[in-house]
C-alpha cells in the first residue's frame, strides 16, 4: 500500500485505520515490534527554520524536543507546554535522531 494516498474516506473505515496503522508503523523489530516511520511527521523545508527537520504543520524542531527531553522535560511537560504536538510527535522525534546517528559516518584523522 501507497501511504501517501490514504483517502479520506479510508480513515473512517475499519480497513482505513488498519491502513492508516500499517503506514505509521511500517517497520518491525526482529522480534514484531512495530516501530514508527518518521518520514509521515518530520519534515525539512528551506522556507521552514532554514530547513531544519520539524515536526509537520509546526515550526517546532526536532533538535528542540531533544534538547527539551535531555534537559529533563517529561513527555507530559512538553505535550501541556505546547498543544499542538501529540505524544506520536514526540516519538517520531527521537526515531528521526536515532536514523540520524544511525548513518553517521566517523572517519578517524591522521595526527
Amino acid at each position: 500500500m501507497d501511504c501517501r494516498f490514504i483517502s479520506r474516506a479510508d480513515k473512517n473505515t475499519v480497513r482505513g485505520v488498519e491502513s492508516i496503522w500499517s503506514c505509521i508503523f511500517r517497520y518491525r523489530l526482529p522480534n514484531g515490534i512495530p516501530v514508527m516511520d518518521w518520514q509521515h511527521r518530520i519534515v525539512s523545508d528551506p522556507a521552514i527554520l532554514v530547513g531544519k527537520p520539524v515536526i509537520r504543520g509546526t515550526r517546532i524542531a526536532v533538535e528542540f524536543l531533544i534538547e527539551l527531553l535531555a534537559e529533563g522535560w517529561s513527555t507530559e511537560e512538553i505535550l501541556t507546554s505546547y498543544p499542538q504536538l501529540t505524544g506520536e510527535d514526540i516519538q517520531a522525534a527521537l526515531h528521526y535522531a536515532t536514523d540520524v546517528l544511525k548513518h553517521e559516518r566517523v572517519f578517524p584523522l591522521p595526527v
